[in-house]
């Protein structure tokens, strides 16, 4: 009997080849990732992180690019979903990964005439420009774009392609030198006046016009614009300096001069007139943005000069503006915070410094001062007590909050 249970149990033994196995694992294989398939296109749609989203539509595409469903998914998502990073990304992969495929140009230029997120107009510019250099309707496209495109982001990008992509081709100069004239939007403006200079600096005219730009033109964007390429592509001109001094010291808008006083210390701090003016702008520029500006490139590249820390503490201590304070104890701290000297300075400034909030985003220098304080000399016995006299008696809220945050760190 028991010989007839073992023979029962012998006969009814399945015996696998090797090729068997293999197959079953390759079935089996097929399932799971059909599983992990599902799994992350719930994700995409349903997850309630717009990044776990995005990850999962990247890991389909990586992994499952030959599967009909994913160019579905894609062109669905890039349509529907209310994430406009996902929609961007969607977007890239059709382009980049379905680029022979005849549905997806069709699709982008749809995308522009439809599309009311001027994010995704600039990404599927890019893409279409990058895409299908070689397609002869796209370069007619994109000046049609520059030329009557109702959104000034649309006309910079379909600019900057042409001007990077068919610079040789005949109307782009022309082009660029129109929308650096005529063009409604000061951005643009600027933008084309980069590019004239960057792409046609040997051009006969080009260095003329940019100095007319500069000098005469409206917008203070164009005339920036227009001196920092001077500065860069004709800084061994000796008419430049002369040119962006004049700038720095008389045009009526801040930003330019702040401009110009940021072009002067990049490209011309070993001239012997550079330190002494920047100096002066400093102390006697009217504008709060252009003395902020002259004291960090006097920090950044003066370091090393013996009146440097001692100008320095003396815009902390009296510019009538609490940026520019700010801005000369946060330097000093940074480059100087071995002197022995420094340490004393903070302390005073976080104690002493004349600042009255009158707006929530407002930067006190008392604020930078103690922070300074925190983050170089945190193992001093006097920090711990600046931190109790500021949180008991400082007049500003905010800083008090602030004192007691840290006091509560230092008492774990």
């Amino acid at each position: 009997m028991d010989k007839l249970k073992d023979s029962s149990k012998h006969q009814n033994k399945i015996e696998f080849t090797e090729a068997d196995r293999a197959t079953y694992m390759t079935i089996q294989t097929s399932k799971d990732q059909t599983d992990v398939f599902l799994q992350l296109k719930e994700r995409i749609i349903n997850d309630q992180s717009d990044d776990a989203r995005i990850d999962a539509l990247i890991e389909i595409v990586e992994n499952w690019k030959d599967e009909p469903e994913t160019i579905s998914l894609l062109k669905d998502r890039a349509a529907n979903d209310g994430c406009w990073a996902l929609r961007m990304v969607a977007i890239e992969k059709i382009a980049q990964g379905w680029k022979d495929d005849p549905e997806t140009l069709p699709l982008l230029k749809d995308f522009i005439v439809n599309d009311d997120d001027y994010d995704i107009l600039l990404i599927t510019i890019q893409e279409i420009a990058h895409g299908w250099k070689d397609d002869p309707e796209t370069l007619p496209l994109l000046r049609d774009y520059v030329i009557t495109h109702e959104l000034s982001q649309v006309r910079t990008v379909a600019l900057v392609e042409i001007a990077l992509g068919w610079r040789d081709a005949p109307d782009t100069l022309t082009l660029v030198k129109n929308c650096a004239i005529n063009d409604e939007d000061n951005c643009v403006r600027a933008i084309s006046v980069t590019l004239l200079a960057q792409g046609w600096k040997d051009e006969p005219n080009t260095h003329s016009l940019l100095i007319n730009y500069a000098i005469n033109d409206e917008s203070d964007r164009v005339r920036s614009s227009a001196l920092s390429s001077i500065a860069k592509g004709w800084k061994g001109n000796p008419d430049t300096f002369s040119l962006v001094k004049y700038r720095a010291l008389n045009d009526e808008i801040d930003s330019v001069r702040s401009n110009a006083i940021h072009e002067i210390a990049k490209y011309w701090r070993d001239d012997s007139d550079t330190l002494a003016l920047l100096k002066d702008r400093a102390v006697y520029d009217e504008g709060m943005i252009v003395r902020r500006t002259a004291v960090t490139e006097i920090a950044q590249y003066w370091k090393d000069d013996s009146n440097t820390l001692t100008f320095l503490k003396d815009r902390a201590v009296y510019d009538e503006n609490s940026y520019v304070r700010s801005d000369a104890v946060q330097a000093i701290a940074q480059d100087w915070k071995d002197d022995p000297q420094t340490f004393d300075f903070l302390c005073d400034r976080a104690i002493h410094d004349p600042f009255v909030r009158k707006e929530e985003w407002e930067t006190n220098p008392r604020q930078t001062a103690l922070e300074a304080v925190l983050k170089y000399y945190s193992d001093k016995p006097q920090t711990l007590e600046l931190l109790k006299t500021i949180s008991n008696s400082d007049r500003d809220e905010k800083l008090k909050e602030f004192t007691k945050k840290e006091l509560a760190k230092l008492s774990r």
